[in-house]
């Protein structure tokens, strides 16, 4: 199983933020915002559990732990940890096989 290196990982994490954030996790969402965020039913969970089963973490404490190391103080709030706990329940996609490396020299 292929680890994030830690940029990855960082990107990774960064994007998931700036996703809570533009899905108003700090505030209610405007009309304009909800639909926007309509047709991404499903799609932030999907992205978590993969980053979740890339980096090995088999619960929600790993999960926060992980957090906590790259946004120290940050805690998740209830919605997101119901969230967290509900991936979990639901099980972890697997994780492809890494590829063997390519020489193109």
């Amino acid at each position: 199983m292929k680890k994030l290196d830690r940029e990855e990982l960082i990107d990774g994490l960064r994007e998931l933020v700036r996703r809570a954030h533009a899905s108003g996790v700090d505030r209610r969402p405007s009309h304009d915002e909800l639909k926007a965020m309509e047709g991404r039913s499903g799609r932030d969970e999907r992205d978590v559990a993969h980053l979740l089963a890339l980096n090995g973490c088999t619960n929600a404490e790993e999960a926060e732990t992980i957090l906590d190391r790259f946004f120290p103080g940050d805690a998740l709030n209830d919605r997101a940890y119901g969230v967290l706990l509900a991936i979990f329940e639901t099980g972890l996609p697997m994780v492809p096989e890494t590829p063997a490396h390519i020489d193109l020299h």
